[in-house]
Formats: C-alpha cells, structure tokens, sequence
C-alpha cells in the first residue's frame, strides 16, 4: 500500500508545484521496483509513431494489438501496446490521448459458441456508443456448415442497412468478419446483425426443409475493437466507457457495495471488480475516504481515479443510470405504476419493434427474467401482438411459442388480412424457473411445392413491443441455491460476520452483479444484531463458524454446523454420499428461511480457509447449483438436496444409522466373526456330543 499512499499525497497535495513533480519522477520508480519485486513486470514497446492523430487511429484499429495507448510525445503520436520482449511499462496518463480495448463477446455474456440455425440464420447484438467512442471495429470469426453451397450469401447490416455482402465461394466457410464502427453522432446504441441466405438444395424448398444448417460464432474470438478518449470528465463517464476492470484501493464493509453495483451497472458489458495491488499500466480506482462525503473523478499518471466518502452516492448513481438510463420521469413513473399492476410490456423489458423477413423459420427470442418482476409469477399471460404479410391460400404458415425450449401453444395461420393479431398464450408455472426464461416466438412459411423454383415470396413479420405479460401474483420463496441467485432481488440486506469471511463476500457479490442486476437496494451489515429482516425482500449472509451455529443449530435448515463432522446419505438405499471427519473443513452455501425471509448462508466448518474454494463458481456453472446445500473446499464442490431422499447423521448426535453409514464394514465384519465363532462352537459341540453317544 505504500504506493497508493504516494498517490493519494499527490491527490491531497496537487497545488504544490515542487510535490506534483515529486511524485511524477518517484511513482514511477516505486512501481518498477514493486513489479520486479513481484515477478510481475510488465512491458510495453512502441509499435509505430505517426505525425497525424487520425492516422494513429486507424492503423491502432488495423494492428489488434489490443490493449494499447496513444501517447502524445514532442508533436508526435506513438502507439504503445503490452509486449513480452519490450522495455518496462511506464506510461504516464497525462499525455495519453486514446486507448484501446479489445472486448470480446464472452465479456457480454456469451459462454459458449453461439449457433444460429436454418437457411435464413439471424444473429444481432447492440453496440453502445458511450462519450469516451472515438472509432472501433467489430470482428466476428464464424463457421458456416460444409453443407451449403458456395451460391450462399451472408449479409452484414448496421441499423437494418447493408454494410457488407459476401458471398460464400469467396469467403470460405471459416472466415472472419470486419465491420468498421465510426461516425455515429447523436446514436446511443448501433444494431450490428449478420444475416444468412444458406442455400442447400436445388430449391428454396429444399433450404427449408434441410437440417444441420448453421453458423457458429465464436464468443472468445470475437468482440470489439474500441478506441476511447481518455478526457477527464464525470461519474458515469468513469463507469461507461468500455472499461472490463475497475479496482478498489481496500477491501472492506464499506467498499463490498461496488463488488455487486459495478458489474451489474450494464446489461453490456460485465466489468470484473478486484482489489488494487499494484499499478503498472493505467487503471480505474475507486478510493473509499475514510471521512467527507466530496465524490469527484481524476485523472492521475497511472489512471482514473474516483473518490467518495460516501460509497452509496455512486452505487445509487449506478443503480439509477441502469435502470432509467435515458427514459424520461413520466415514462418510469408509468413502467412502476404498471409493475405494481402485474403488467410488463416488451418495450418495457428493453426490447424494441420486432420484424423478420424470409422463408422457413423465422424466430423471435424474448428474454424474461423472473427477477425483474419481484418473484415468480403465477397465472402468467403473454398477451401478443402480432402482424404479418398476406399468406396464398396455397402456402402454409404456423406460429409456435415456446417456453424453455417446451412447446405452450400454436396457430395455423391463414388469414390473407394484414391487421395486427391479438393473441393471448397462458404459460405455465412449471415451465418457468427462478431469473432468466428463454420465450421463443416462431413463425414457419413454407410455400407451395409449385413456386419452389423460380423467385419465392417471403413472409414478413412483426411482433409489437406493446405485446406485454400479464400475471396475479408472484413467489418470492425459492429453495435451490441456483433459484436464488437468479431470483434475488429488491431490498436486500447483506451480513457480513467478521475478516474471514470478507473476500467471500465481495467475490460472490460480484459474481451475483454479472448474473442478476435486479437488486434495487442493498445494505450491508457486519453484525447480525443489526439487521431488522422484516425491512427486506430477500438476506445474504457470510458467517463465521460461531455465529452460524447460532444462526443454523437451532432451526430446520439442511445443514447445521458440527465441528465433529457429519455424514450425508441416500435414505432409500442407506448409501453414504459424503463424509466429513472430526476437525475437517468445509465451505457452504444453503438456502434457509429466516425471520420470514429466504435467505443464503455462506459459511464453513472449523477452518475458514476453505472459502477460498468459492472461487470455484463463475456466472456458467452457477447455474448447476440446483440443490438446497452446496459444500466445497479449495479443489471441488458437490450438490445436494437434503430433505425427503437425502438426509444428514451428524456425529455429535451418534444415532445408530451414522454409526451403521460409517462403520458398516466394521460392523459387519465382527457380525460374521462373531456368527463364525457360535458355528464353530455349535460344531464342536454337536461333535463331542456325537462321539460321546458312541462312546456309550
């Protein structure tokens, strides 16, 4: 912490002339030395210089060679990027006038490939256009399927306009796609798609008809190529500027909010938070100070810095820019009053007017998240609205919605008229699960087998943003600890008992902040004592090993806490499923009722060094957290739901089925010695009996 204290001297002292001086020839060196010291020095080479600041943006977009800054140096422009073989990193951010950042579409939320299927594939994304943009490119590095014909076209659009045809005969079916980003005054958002007219077959009705049609995107390599000004300017502009990484100077009570706010701030991008620990090339920090309630930005040698002596006035800030980012008062004053009366609209959920041209399959994918709703819904309407092109009475066209991949209601559509449709589809609660629900509106156009051949009619199709879900009440209570995680939301009040379990905290409220940014208020406590459940929709609690006994010992919960260790078995089948010894550690997440309240308890059994295991979880596999107790240590995790099937002995307890769970061998081995010995006995005896009657 020596350097940062050297930094925060410089930000307290800056009118100095000699200090600013001081500290811009002294933190250079200290962090060249703390690096080395580390084995982590990084180094930077300069890649080229140029005499024109335009001319340095486009090259800098052409090279990849991403991160990078551009650095201002005697009337002249030099790029500089990270290199393995270059000279020590000492980039002075008072003279940079751009950087670069590559942000590939796994940092979107895209963990896997990305597959868009049928002879019409269509995949779109959104490109913010935040106030830091200078100019940018996106790359998309697709597989097309080896079955389509070289004749195949895909096409490129930027807000529904062409921007690039490529044919497939010259592409090739592994290929990359660059699609320059300039040029976009008074836009906040670009809509980026890539369309598909895979061609198989002889005819259209062949395309159609075939499987095993696709391209596959890539998510790890490919994304965003952005160049940013680095102008110092205010709040949101330290959080929206395409920034991945933000780092906090401390870790504590006061600083947790930002673990969680930060990257739930976005639907775009999902920052990652981390503790500050060296400064070798420019960063964004955040300094809690210990007094004032003063929230400004700078712009230091070594990065942005955001002060605030009050935390809350930046997590709100974020909170609110999320929420109700451009949208005018009267517009959230109506989208809450309609809310209160159980009534989304699509516009609502983000999404805008919904319309597809083509043949075949035609779909509309319609994320719903639970979450945002306060609960799980009952009694849950889509009330759809719905127009489409004349339909010949020779062709046929069906509409199918799905939930979750399972098929709730389909039309047959018929009708020449083009008015729009009303349509209401009833989907069930059991379809629906805790956070995020794939709804999947599909429209199939197949024509008549006599107009295969030659020019064919497409369909087009609308689907209105006013179409809106309709519900009576919703459920709060979950059980799973996956369930929780997506559906946590509202006022939520955060425990955290004590050191030990701090870094836990902040790395799964950070995690929380990528899956779930539905939480509209959160408050951190570091006593239990403190907490009034009865103020909060849902509590998150990181105990240390004593207070959970208190928490836990006493109440129905799946697992309480015995130090001496406990066994977990199959009731039916009386087999062990695990086993912890006297003095062995393990971490826990369960979910439990408390005061009323659903709640997640995060704590560990006698050593808290196993939460350090907790790093296990990442957004992707969270998602398989589907039971009641997940117990892990710092190699492995395990799932269970303990209740009708699966039940724990615990060793304070010694009821004869733990000891029979536990020591069945044992036991069954004295049982045989102990039958073996009575027959031997028994045949000895049956023996001299014998031969006493013949004796006689």
């Amino acid at each position: 912490m020596v350097i940062w204290r050297v930094i925060m001297f410089y930000t307290k002292m800056k009118q100095s002339l000699y200090l600013k001086t001081l500290i811009f020839l002294t933190v250079p060196l200290l962090i060249s030395g703390f690096s080395f010291a580390n084995g982590e020095e990084l180094k930077c080479e300069t890649i080229f210089k140029t005499k024109e600041l335009k001319q340095a943006f486009s090259k800098s977009l052409n090279t990849e060679s991403f991160p990078l800054w551009i650095d201002r140096r005697n009337n002249r422009y030099e790029v500089i990027t990270l290199s393995t073989d270059g000279k020590s990193c000492n980039l002075d951010m008072k003279s940079i006038v751009a950087e670069g950042k590559y942000i590939p579409l796994s940092k979107l939320g895209y963990y896997d490939d990305i597959y868009i299927e049928g002879s019409n594939p269509y995949f779109q994304i959104y490109f913010p256009v935040y106030k830091t943009f200078i100019s940018g490119k996106a790359v998309f590095n697709i597989e097309i399927s080896p079955i389509a014909k070289e004749d195949s076209i895909i096409s490129v659009k930027i807000n529904n306009k062409i921007v690039k045809l490529l044919k497939l005969k010259e592409f090739g079916y592994i290929g990359k796609i660059e699609i320059p980003l300039q040029d976009f005054k008074n836009r906040k958002f670009v809509k980026i798609s890539i369309e598909g007219d895979i061609k198989v077959g002889r005819t259209i009705c062949d395309d159609i008809n075939a499987k095993n049609i696709y391209i596959k995107i890539n998510p790890y390599n490919s994304g965003f190529y952005v160049l940013k000004d680095t102008k110092e300017r205010d709040i949101k502009t330290f959080f929206f500027d395409y920034s991945k990484s933000f780092y906090i100077d401390k870790l504590d009570i006061k600083s947790l909010k930002f673990f969680y706010y930060i990257p739930s701030a976005t639907n775009w991008i999902k920052a990652d938070v981390d503790i500050l620990k060296d400064i070798n090339i420019p960063k964004k920090i955040i300094n809690s100070e210990d007094k004032g309630s003063f929230t400004q930005v700078e712009k230091l040698s070594k990065g942005f810095l955001l002060t605030t002596g009050n935390p809350d006035i930046v997590s709100n800030f974020i909170l609110k820019s999320t929420l109700v980012s451009e949208i005018n008062n009267s517009d959230v004053n109506q989208n809450q009053e309609r809310l209160s009366k159980n009534v989304i609209t699509l516009k609502e959920l983000g999404i805008s007017n919904l319309t597809l041209s083509g043949v075949g399959v035609l779909s509309f994918y319609i994320p719903f998240n639970t979450a945002r709703l306060g609960g799980l819904p009952d009694k849950l309407q889509f009330n759809m609205f719905i127009s489409h092109s004349a339909i010949d009475e020779h062709d046929r066209a069906f509409l199918e919605v799905f939930v979750n991949d399972s098929l709730v209601k389909s039309y047959q559509l018929k009708d020449i008229s083009t008015e729009r449709k009303g349509l209401i589809i009833d989907i069930p609660k059991s379809l629906l699960g805790a956070g995020l629900n794939n709804i999947l509106v599909k429209v199939s156009y197949y024509p008549s087998s006599d107009r295969c051949i030659g020019a064919t009619p497409n369909i087009t199709v609308s689907l209105d943003n006013n179409s809106y879900f309709k519900w009576s009440e919703t459920i709060k209570n979950v059980s799973k600890v996956r369930d929780f995680l997506n559906m946590v939301n509202g006022k939520v009040a955060v425990v955290v008992d004590g050191k030990p379990v701090l870094n836990s905290a902040s790395y799964l409220l950070e995690i929380l902040g990528k899956i779930n940014p539905n939480i509209s208020k959160l408050d951190i406590y570091s006593k239990l004592s403190e907490l009034s459940p009865s103020q909060y929709d849902y509590i998150i609690m990181f105990l240390n090993n004593k207070t959970a006994q208190k928490v836990l010992n006493n109440r129905n919960v799946p697992l309480r806490v015995d130090n001496k260790g406990f066994s977990i078995f199959n009731i039916q089948t009386g087999k062990q499923l695990f086993r912890l010894g006297s003095n062995e550690s393990i971490g826990f997440m369960e979910v439990i009722d408390y005061e009323g309240k659903t709640t997640l308890v995060v704590s560990y059994i006698n050593s808290p060094d196993v939460l350090k295991g907790i790093k296990l979880f990442n957004p992707v596999n969270i998602n398989s957290l589907l039971g009641n107790l997940v117990l892990f240590n710092s190699n492995d995790y395990s799932i269970y739901n303990i209740g009708d099937y699966i039940n724990i002995e615990y060793v304070s307890e010694k009821g004869l089925f733990y000891y029979w769970n536990n020591y069945k061998v044992v036991i069954i081995s004295i049982l045989a010695g102990v039958v073996i010995l009575f027959e031997i006995f028994v045949i000895r005896k049956l023996v001299k009996t014998k031969r006493k009657k013949q004796g006689r």
